[in-house]
């Protein structure tokens, strides 16, 4: 059995229907939170092919990835803006000119940065090319975070585990971002596709009626800088568009 084929999805009783409430959102990211108070969520996952950066003269960046935990919203009932943040993903780094795509885990506030993956049997980074079909997933197994990014087009596959935790997984998330203080380095669009999360053992769609959900566009100085689509009719996919820098 190859990495790729050893993959565990969400798992759980099957959700059924589309059409939960939704609310837009401004925040200096983009994407779309699920919550249901009270609920927990125990995993988390999407795919996307890995877009292409243009990098200018100034450092910028920009990172795709799906989390668990750490967003505050009245209109979804979820107080979690203090508390810890898992996320999982892929990023680019602009240093002169240069686009550096990589994959990555982080647990904030503990961490303040993003970390890389362990070498693999190889002793070789987990390389993601633009194109790349990429996959990432959050799972909550009782004891800790399994964080995990495929590579789905190379057929490599990356997991690391953090112990403890679990207490605020009260959201789940679809996001792109920055660097706080950074541009956001130009990359045109990305499509998040087969955006799946478990909720107290219900596993459905982004846009399943199990719970609500916020859409999210990123906004900085007045200007609206990540545009969200709405949900495919399958309440799995959706579209980032870059506007500005």
């Amino acid at each position: 059995m190859s990495a790729v084929e050893s993959i565990v999805h969400c798992a759980g009783e099957p959700s059924t229907g589309l059409g939960g409430a939704s609310v837009e959102r401004d925040s200096t990211w983009a994407g779309y939170v699920a919550a249901r108070p009270p609920g927990t969520f125990s995993c988390v996952e999407a795919s996307w092919l890995e877009p292409t950066v243009r990098c200018g003269a100034a450092d910028a960046a920009v990172h795709w990835w799906v989390g668990i935990g750490g967003y505050t919203s009245l209109d979804l009932g979820i107080f979690d803006n203090i508390h810890a943040i898992q996320n999982v993903g892929t990023g680019v780094e602009c240093e002169d000119g240069e686009a550096d795509h990589y994959a990555w885990h982080q647990v904030a506030p503990r961490e303040s940065t993003d970390q890389p993956f362990d070498p693999g049997p190889d002793g070789g980074d987990l390389v993601i090319e633009p194109g790349d079909l990429v996959w990432a997933q959050i799972r909550y197994t009782g004891s800790g975070f399994v964080m995990t990014v495929a590579n789905l087009s190379s057929g490599d596959v990356r997991s690391t585990t953090e112990r403890g935790g679990g207490r605020h997984r009260s959201s789940a998330e679809w996001v792109v971002g920055g660097e706080p203080g950074e541009p956001i380095a130009r990359y045109g669009s990305v499509i998040f596709i087969d955006g799946l999360c478990t909720m107290d053992g219900r596993v459905g769609p982004i846009g399943s009626k199990a719970w609500r959900r916020n859409r999210v566009d990123e906004w900085v100085g007045g200007v609206r800088r990540l545009r969200v689509s709405a949900l495919s009719d399958d309440g799995g996919s959706f579209r980032v568009t870059w506007l500005h820098r």
